[in-house]
């Protein structure tokens, strides 16, 4: 198990994410700015390097689009690799790489996550797995989290830190706390504040 002081997983929340908030620039407005005020840091730290989980295609657009760091981001983790190998500042934003992507050393000093990654209601096979099992949804998430937290530290040596920004985090955690893994658990701070500027 990796060392929990190297992989921190902080929930700092800004304020809860939904759908309408992401559907307007003013709903967006101030998750961007904490977004953004959490690149800089690192970027000021010396460690400009890190994912950020965007949820859905639409948020990773705006994401890349409206964020006053769209210079150092990317879409692909072929060009973030690029950008990390020659040295240079890079921000991958994704829409689906919770699992499968290995964000070792420099790939990932810090992963943010604006928006829990919630099984999305319109798919049917979200539904029928409601059905069966209303359970599943918060599972699912808890899953999600939980991965995604794990993309930046990939060996013992290794080290980045996560954040969690979506107020929507503290109900399902005091829900569902007992659900995660016991190496969440040890790296987990509740409720703390994000570095300044």
């Amino acid at each position: 198990m990796f060392p929990p002081a190297s992989r921190p997983i902080n929930y700092a929340p800004v304020e809860t994410m939904n759908a309408s908030k992401i559907a307007t620039p003013e709903g967006r407005a101030k998750m961007q700015d904490a977004v953004d005020d959490l690149i800089e840091f690192y970027v000021r730290a010396g460690r400009p390097w890190g994912i950020i989980h965007a949820v859905s295609n639409k948020y990773r657009d705006f994401l890349l689009t409206e964020s006053r760091w769209r210079g150092i981001m990317v879409s692909t983790p072929d060009d973030h690799a690029k950008n990390v190998e020659k040295g240079e500042a890079s921000v991958l934003v994704a829409a689906n790489l919770t699992e499968g992507w290995d964000g070792r050393d420099n790939l990932c000093r810090f992963v943010i996550m604006p928006k829990v990654p919630f099984p999305n209601l319109g798919d049917k096979r979200t539904k029928i797995r409601m059905e069966e099992d209303p359970r599943s949804f918060d599972h699912r998430a808890l899953v999600a989290v939980v991965q995604g937290a794990g993309r930046g530290v990939r060996h013992t040596e290794d080290y980045a830190d996560t954040w969690i920004l979506d107020g929507a985090w503290n109900m399902l955690y005091k829900k569902r706390k007992s659900w995660l893994p016991q190496s969440f658990t040890d790296a987990y701070h509740h409720s703390v504040e994000r570095p300044t500027i």
